[in-house]
């Protein structure tokens, strides 16, 4: 079993993670804007980009990046799975 952490370090460690998953996000879209050749942007712009990113990674809601049931009507993976009731009889 995990041990708990110590609930003074609680917040240094949200802290921490909140911190290295921004500069995953800022080295994803370095990585991703040197392949298709597009000149870095400002340091500003870059930090930002990366707290909007760091809760979820999902750049945008366009059809290519959004809910495909919500967008679609798609079914989920497990109502795929899964026949329906009406199927089974």
């Amino acid at each position: 079993m995990k041990p708990k952490p110590d609930h003074r370090l609680a917040r240094a460690l949200r802290r921490h993670q909140l911190a290295r998953i921004k500069h995953q996000r800022i080295r994803e879209r370095e990585a991703r804007e040197a392949r298709l050749g597009v000149p870095p942007g400002k340091a500003a712009g870059r930090e930002r980009r990366a707290g909007l990113l760091a809760n979820t990674a999902t750049p945008c809601s366009c059809w290519l990046c959004g809910n495909p049931r919500r967008l679609f009507g798609e079914p989920t993976l497990q109502e795929r799975r899964w026949p329906r009731d009406d199927d089974d009889q």
